[in-house]
C-alpha cells in the first residue's frame, strides 16, 4: 500500500493466496474495528519518550497524558465489573447509552465514562496538532490517536447493522471489536473486481468436492476456474 513514506508492495497484476482458508478471517478483522487498553497504553509510553524542547508544550502533554490515563482507567473497568470470566461477549444495546422513562437517550455509567476518554484523546490530539517544530514521530503519534478515537467511536455507537459488535478479555487485557458479518462483497469490490488475476490455494478450501461454500463466503464469481489435485 503506498503513501507518503513510500510504496511498500510494487505494482502487480495477480495476487496468490497461500492457506486461502484463512482469507475470511484475515478480511474481516482487516475490515473490522479493534480498540484495546494496550493500544491506549502504547500510545501514552511513546508520547513520553517525545523529544520535546520546548517546556510548556511538554508541560501540556503531561497534562494531556494524565487525563487520557485516568479516564481510560475508568472506562475499561467499566468492562470488568460484574461481566464474568475471561472470554469473548456481546456488546448489547444499552451497554453506553439507553432510553429514559421520558424516552430521551441517556449516557450509561460506561457511556460517561467513553465520552470523557473521547474528551481526553481530543486534548491531546489537538495538543500534538499544534506543536511547533514537531519531531517526526509526532504525525505517527497523532494518526495513532486519530485511528483510536474512529475505532472507539464506530464500536461505541454500534449502529452498523453489516457489523457484529463484541469483547473479549485475556489477562490483563480488554479488547472492543467490529468485525463485518458478511466479506464478500468488501473482496468483491476491494480485491476481485481491481485484480485481473487471483489464485486462492490451499489444502482445506474444498467441502463435499466442491467449492461453492468459499464461494458464496468470498464473493467469488461463477466463471472462477477451479482445480482438486489429486493427491
Amino acid at each position: 500500500r503506498g503513501g507518503e513514506y513510500g510504496q511498500v508492495i510494487p505494482d502487480y497484476g495477480a495476487v496468490i493466496f497461500d492457506e486461502a482458508h484463512q482469507v475470511e478471517d484475515v478480511a474481516a478483522e482487516y475490515f473490522g474495528a479493534q480498540v484495546s487498553n494496550y493500544q491506549v497504553e502504547d500510545v501514552l509510553r511513546d508520547l513520553q519518550m517525545l523529544p520535546l524542547t520546548d517546556v510548556g508544550a511538554n508541560r501540556e502533554l503531561n497534562r494531556a497524558s494524565t487525563r487520557v490515563a485516568r479516564f481510560a482507567e475508568q472506562f475499561w473497568m467499566g468492562f470488568k465489573e460484574g461481566r464474568g470470566e475471561e472470554g469473548r461477549s456481546p456488546i448489547v444495546p444499552g451497554t453506553f447509552a439507553r432510553k429514559n422513562r421520558q424516552g430521551e437517550v441517556e449516557a450509561t455509567p460506561l457511556g460517561e465514562a467513553y465520552l470523557s476518554l473521547d474528551g481526553a484523546l481530543n486534548r491531546m490530539e489537538t495538543t500534538l496538532d499544534v506543536l511547533r517544530d514537531k519531531p517526526p514521530e509526532v504525525d505517527n503519534l497523532l494518526r495513532r490517536v486519530r485511528e483510536l478515537r474512529f475505532n472507539l467511536e464506530f464500536i461505541v455507537a454500534g449502529d452498523d447493522k453489516r457489523f457484529v459488535y463484541w469483547q473479549e478479555r485475556r489477562g490483563r487485557g480488554t479488547f472492543l471489536r467490529a468485525s463485518p458479518i458478511d466479506v464478500s462483497g468488501l473482496l468483491q469490490d476491494k480485491l476481485f473486481d481491481r485484480v485481473e488475476t487471483c489464485v486462492l490455494t490451499s489444502a482445506t478450501l474444498a467441502n463435499a468436492g466442491g467449492f461453492g461454500f468459499v464461494r458464496e463466503r468470498l464473493g467469488l464469481a461463477e466463471k472462477t476456474e477451479e482445480l482438486i489435485a489429486p493427491e
